[in-house]
This record gives structure tokens, C-alpha cells and sequence, in this order.
């Protein structure tokens, strides 16, 4: 759960740097559990101490998700951030994958990985750090 959230923190403190705390409704994190045996592990473990240092976050089990699920090994995650326009974008995703697994032929191998949609969030946002150039 650790590397979960070093993920969701950089992507976390990078939004809230960038964007315009006026350009946005919300921010939320949406976790999805595909093995259903880890959703009681994510809210201890992983939201109950990000809700303290992002009390203007929202963080949710993602119940309904399901894409992702042959691609991500039991645990994904987005997080989605609706504008003043009532528009809302999933600008990061990421989760559990087995490649390090296959590569190395290790079964006990994890590998979180993740991205952020850069064109989107430039095309989407007022981003202050632009402005600033």
C-alpha cells in the first residue's frame, strides 16, 4: 500500500499546484479493488491517513469500475477532478500490473505503475504554472 500512495501523493500535490484552486469543483480518488479482499486494507491503510493531509480531497471505493480488470492485477486507481463547468476528466491512472512478475519470474514481483494525461490536463485547465511563462 505503500507505493499506492507515493502515487497518489505526487499526482495529488501536482494538481493542487498547478491548477487554479477556482477552476475546480472537486478532486477525487477512486480506487477500485478487483479482488475484493483488499477494500478494508485501502481505507485503513491508505485513506484514512491521506484524508488528513488532503481534507479538500475526496477519496472513494470504486465499486463500478471495471475497466482495467484484465489489465491491472486486483488494485487500479484514478483520480478524477470535475471543472466549474460541471465537466470531469480522469487525468491520472494507475494500478498493479504482473509484468515484473512475468519478466522475472518472480511470484512474489509487484509493480504499481501509473500516468497522467498531459495533453488532457493542458486542454482542460487553466494551469497557473503556464501563466507564469
Amino acid at each position: 500500500m505503500d507505493s499506492l500512495k507515493l502515487h497518489l501523493r505526487f499526482y495529488l500535490d501536482l494538481l493542487l499546484k498547478i491548477l487554479n484552486k477556482d477552476s475546480y469543483e472537486y478532486i477525487r480518488v477512486k480506487v477500485r479493488d478487483f479482488s475484493e479482499s483488499l477494500t478494508g486494507i485501502i481505507r485503513f491503510k491508505v485513506f484514512e491517513e491521506m484524508e488528513i493531509e488532503y481534507p479538500d480531497i475526496e477519496f472513494v471505493i470504486d465499486k463500478k469500475r471495471e475497466n482495467g480488470r484484465t489489465y491491472y492485477d486486483k488494485i487500479c486507481f484514478n483520480i478524477e477532478v470535475s471543472n466549474k463547468s460541471g465537466l470531469s476528466f480522469d487525468y491520472a491512472d494507475g494500478g498493479l500490473t504482473d509484468w515484473s512478475r512475468k519478466i522475472l519470474n518472480n511470484k512474489k514481483e509487484r509493480m504499481l505503475t501509473s500516468a497522467i494525461g498531459t495533453e488532457l490536463l493542458i486542454k482542460t485547465t487553466d494551469i497557473e504554472i503556464l501563466k507564469e511563462k
